[in-house]
C-alpha cells in the first residue's frame, strides 16, 4: 500500500475522465469496473419528444438482447421504428448443420417475426459474417430518425464495433440529420447515464428472445442471459425507482451525435487493427470502407 493513495480518488479521476483515456481496451477496463457508479446516477430515458427511431443491430438478436423492453415501451408510445440488420446471419465460429443460405434465410425469418411483433420496418444490409461491405448514409437521411440505437461503442465484438464505425462514416459520407445516440448493451457494461425500466414488459421482451430459436437452440441460451442481465442491471436503479419486486432494466449510454462521433475518433481511428482486435476479416473490410469514403469526400486520410 502507497502512504497516503486513495484509490476511491484515483479511480474517480478516471471514471469522470472516460473519453480521455489513451485507448479503448483502457477506457472498457475502467468502464467494465464500475467505478462510475459513485458519480453517475443514471435518468430514465424519456419518448416524449421521440417520434421516429432506427435501431442499427449487428446481428438478428442484439437488438433484443439490448434494448427489446424499450422497442416494446416504444411501440406502446406511438413511435414509429426502424431495424436495420448489419450482417446476414451466417454463423462462422461453429460447424452446424445449415449451409450459409440456410442461415442466412432461418435469421431473416426469424427477424421479421421479431419486427413484425414490433411494428417495426426492417432493412437488411445483407454484410457477410465472413467478409463486410455497405453503405449506410442513405438509409439513415431518409428515416430522420431523432433516436438512433447502436451497440455500446466498447463493446468487445468486432462486428459490434464495425456497426459503430459504419454509422460513423456514413456521418462522413453527407452529414446526417441531427439525433440522440442511444448506446445499448450486449456484451461488456456499458457507462450507465440513462435506464429504461421494462419490468412490465419483461414477458415480451421474453418471448421476443425466444423468436430467435435457432441462436437459443445453436449457439447459447441467449433468452435466458438476457432476462439474467435485465434483472441484474435493476442494481443501477437509483433509490426512488426501486422496489422489492423483481425489476428488469436496460442500460444506455446516451449523448450526442456530435460527442458519439468524437468518441469514435477517439477510440476507432488511430489503430484499426487494435480496435478490430486482430480479427483480420473485419480490419480488412473496414480499412477498406475508410479508404473508400476518404476517396469520396477528396482527401487521403480520415479526420
Amino acid at each position: 500500500m502507497i502512504d497516503g493513495f486513495q484509490p476511491e480518488r484515483f479511480f474517480s479521476l478516471f471514471t469522470l475522465d472516460w473519453r480521455e483515456l489513451p485507448n479503448i481496451d483502457m477506457a472498457d477496463r475502467v468502464v467494465e469496473a464500475e467505478f462510475f457508479r459513485r458519480d453517475v446516477v443514471p435518468a430514465p430515458v424519456g419518448f416524449k419528444d421521440v417520434a421516429s427511431m432506427l435501431v442499427i443491430a449487428p446481428h438478428q438478436d442484439d437488438e433484443v438482447i439490448g434494448a427489446g423492453g424499450t422497442l416494446l415501451l416504444a411501440r406502446q408510445a406511438g413511435i414509429s421504428t426502424s431495424i436495420v440488420f448489419v450482417t446476414d446471419g451466417v454463423i462462422t465460429d461453429q460447424e452446424t448443420r445449415y449451409s450459409d443460405d440456410e442461415w442466412i434465410g432461418i435469421r431473416r425469418n426469424e427477424a421479421q417475426e421479431v419486427c413484425a411483433r414490433l411494428g417495426a420496418e426492417m432493412h437488411q444490409l445483407g454484410i457477410s459474417n465472413r467478409s463486410c461491405q455497405a453503405r449506410l448514409s442513405d438509409l439513415i437521411a431518409k428515416s430522420k430518425p431523432d433516436v438512433v440505437l447502436v451497440p455500446w461503442l466498447l463493446d468487445a465484438p468486432p462486428k459490434h464495433r464495425f456497426a459503430n464505425h459504419l454509422l460513423y462514416l456514413a456521418n462522413q459520407l453527407g452529414r446526417l440529420p441531427d439525433f440522440q445516440i442511444w448506446c445499448y448493451q450486449v456484451h461488456n457494461t456499458v457507462y450507465a447515464n440513462a435506464f429504461a425500466d421494462v419490468t412490465a414488459v419483461a414477458e415480451g421482451k421474453l418471448d421476443l428472445l425466444r423468436c430467435y430459436r435457432s441462436q437459443n437452440e445453436n449457439c447459447r441460451r441467449y433468452d435466458h442471459q438476457a432476462m439474467g442481465l435485465s434483472a441484474w442491471n435493476s442494481r443501477f436503479l437509483p433509490t426512488m425507482f426501486r422496489t422489492m419486486a423483481e425489476q428488469y432494466v436496460e442500460l444506455f449510454y446516451v449523448c450526442s451525435r456530435d460527442e458519439y462521433f468524437w468518441l469514435i475518433r477517439h477510440f476507432y481511428l488511430p489503430n484499426l487493427k487494435y480496435t478490430y482486435q486482430g480479427h483480420p476479416a473485419v480490419t480488412e473490410a473496414a480499412t477498406a470502407i475508410q479508404a473508400a469514403v476518404c476517396v469520396a469526400l477528396g482527401h487521403g486520410r480520415e479526420e
